[in-house]
């Protein structure tokens, strides 16, 4: 589990034990608790936290959190101008890694 993973899983477990501790609490944000159970599920199964499926409002009740895997990734390739129209073997595991982590590559 990459150091980015492990350090949202542990914020999120901090904040999962607090956050039902105040469900009963009118500050309780009722889309908090089942947000952070979406995000822990995917850390657990070594997924990046941007890969959990939230809806607008549960994406609002853990945005305070500020999660690294949470962040959108940018991936830049740095190949030959000759190259530039079809990048190479390396662009294309590249973007493959990319894609399958819901971002994208600029050539």
């Amino acid at each position: 589990m990459s150091l980015r993973r492990f350090s949202d899983l542990a914020q999120i477990e901090k904040r999962i034990e607090r956050a039902r501790k105040k469900v009963k609490s009118a500050k309780n944000n009722p889309a908090e608790v089942p947000a952070l159970e979406k995000v822990e599920k995917v850390l657990l199964n070594s997924e990046t936290a941007r890969t959990a499926i939230l809806n607008e409002e549960e994406e609002l009740a853990i945005k305070s959190l500020g999660l690294l895997a949470r962040k959108k990734i940018f991936y830049a390739a740095n190949v030959q101008d000759s190259k530039l129209g079809s990048g190479n073997e390396l662009n294309e595991r590249l973007k493959v890694m990319a894609s399958a982590d819901g971002s994208k590559v600029v050539v």
